[in-house]
């Protein structure tokens, strides 16, 4: 079970939380995974307050092992944004999408390393 968090501040400022399920997979020094996570996305107003705005986000990437505490990983990575309500999608607007639409598609890249 993954736990993910999440908090930008500034302007586009938003929090989220979610959970998930992971999958790994070793061949030798290169490794695989596979992971799934969905949460809710909080917006700021005075306080920051939940949203109808729900996320999924999947990552599929591949690694490489250069010693036992350190590895490298890169892979694609697609997220989901989903609102219930008319005025939970004005909240995406200032990221530049339409305040029409109901289901935002994201993909995007996942780049970095990790420590065992």
């Amino acid at each position: 079970d993954l736990a993910d968090a999440d908090v930008r501040l500034g302007e586009g400022r938003r929090a989220h939380l979610g959970h998930g399920l992971g999958l790994h997979l070793d061949f030798g020094k290169f490794y695989g995974q596979l992971e799934a996570d969905a949460g809710n996305l909080a917006v700021p107003s005075a306080i920051f307050r939940s949203t109808d705005i729900f996320l999924v986000n999947e990552r599929l990437t591949i690694g490489y092992q250069f010693a036992d505490a350190f590895s490298i990983f890169a892979g694609p990575s697609f997220t989901q944004m989903i609102s219930f309500s008319q005025s939970d999608i004005r909240a995406l607007s200032p990221w530049g999408f339409d305040p029409r639409q109901g289901v935002r598609l994201v993909p995007g890249l996942v780049i970095g390393a990790q420590l065992f």
